[in-house]
């Protein structure tokens, strides 16, 4: 089984430290008074033994910030660096003192090196349930965070309910600016969906509202639909709700639309917030949170689904292929009949994330990151100090017996 990593880049950093001759890790034990004084009790070496080293923050209000030791006093224990922090060296904060060859600014590259040696090798797990097949056609949009595909599976039973079919204009109460006909023409299911279009004197949070027969989701985990925006939106512009009251007046579930890109059809899965409350909803609802001006808005078979009731068959790795050169998912006519109208799981990995901020999470093995940028960094020394080219050797082999423990897919497919 691949190790879960999950270190972050400052502690990333530390690690790889403590292999490093000389590193030392300490707190100030006075306040320096100023912004060039770094006091620690616990440091030995005589008058100027620390001069060149780099001292970097990892606490407090200068944490992450970087600067070097231009002297230091071994009865004050006062290593003075230039140039200056950018406010007052406190008592109790931490920090690190590096060796004069290694500023810690050149680990954080060794370590992204690192995990750039395990691209095309290793993944970050993916699982995605954002494409939903709709019965017609062969070719989809591989899911943005997805670079390598290995299975695909389409979700062959799972219980539901149907909330609204979209066979019908909506019109329990249509806010000012609004107005609602049914389209036979843009739709995913039945014979037509809801277009509802807003004028630009709409105001934020116009709301329409359509009546439903009372209806008991409470069994239920997710609403989805399909929908589709002439004008791009973000997530939280447009709101679907869900009440037990007429007209949608205090909603149970206000479900936030995730962003959509202007004229093309997406599919929306939206965990439900309260669903033992949802016992008698009678109202269903979208709000245009933003005024975004004129737009028009489809929406089409709006679904309660029990997610944990899902039973998911492999479709084969014949019926589906990676177009090189868009990267788009195209099944065979085949498998698109098999698969017809139900959502999609994908299954691959993305590449893992490079770290550009301290709190920012490693996606690749741990202990492989800090051997592998280990050894870059006692091989970045080793001509200037050939005694460093063993201890180079000697990670390396450590990096590559944690190779093992990086997370590969099985029948890979790479996304363009």
């Amino acid at each position: 089984m691949p190790t879960i990593a999950g270190r972050t880049r400052d502690q990333l950093i530390q690690a790889v430290g403590y292999h490093l001759p000389d590193f030392f890790v300490g707190s100030t034990t006075s306040a320096g008074g100023d912004t060039t004084s770094v006091i620690d009790t616990k440091l030995r070496g005589g008058n100027d033994a620390h001069n060149g080293k780099w001292v970097r923050w990892t606490s407090g209000t200068l944490d992450g910030e970087v600067s070097r030791a231009d002297d230091y006093v071994q009865s004050s224990t006062d290593i003075t660096v230039a140039p200056a922090f950018s406010a007052t060296v406190p008592s109790g904060a931490s920090y690190e003192l590096w060796p004069v060859d290694y500023q810690p600014a050149r680990i954080a590259d060794f370590i992204n090196q690192a995990i750039l040696d395990t691209y095309g090798r290793a993944y970050n797990p993916v699982e995605s349930l954002a494409l939903h097949a709709d019965g017609k056609s062969l070719r989809y949009d591989v899911p943005s965070g997805i670079s390598a595909l290995s299975r695909i599976y389409a979700r062959t039973t799972f219980t539901s309910l149907e909330v609204h079919g979209c066979e019908a204009a909506w019109n329990e109460s249509v806010g000012s600016g609004l107005t609602a006909a049914v389209d036979d023409e843009i739709k995913w299911r039945g014979n037509s969906s809801v277009r509802i279009t807003v004028a630009a004197s709409a105001a934020a949070n116009a709301l329409i509202t359509d009546n439903i027969t009372s209806l008991d989701i409470s069994g239920k985990t997710h609403i989805e639909f399909r929908c589709r925006s002439s004008i791009a939106t973000v997530a939280g512009d447009i709101h679907l709700l869900l009440d037990d009251t007429a007209s949608a007046a205090s909603p149970l579930e206000t479900l936030s639309v995730p962003a959509l890109v202007a004229n093309t059809d997406t599919f929306v899965r939206i965990a439900l917030a309260t669903p033992h409350l949802d016992t008698a909803l009678i109202s269903v609802g979208v709000r245009f949170t933003t005024d975004n001006g004129a737009s028009v808005f489809w929406i089409d078979d709006i679904q309660a689904v029990n997610h944990e009731s899902a039973v998911w068959r492999p479709v084969s790795s014949r019926g589906w292929s990676l177009e090189k050169d868009t990267g788009d998912l195209v099944f065979t006519e085949e498998a698109k009949e098999s698969i017809g109208y139900t959502l999609l799981k994908l299954v691959g990995g993305d590449a893992p994330l490079l770290l550009t901020a301290d709190a920012d999470v490693n996606e690749v093995d741990d202990l492989f990151v800090i051997y592998r940028a280990t050894e870059l960094a006692f091989q970045s020394r080793a001509v200037d100090k050939p005694e460093y080219a063993q201890q180079a050797f000697s990670f390396g082999q450590r990096a590559q017996a944690r190779r093992k423990h990086l997370h590969r897919l099985r029948g890979t497919r790479q996304v363009s």
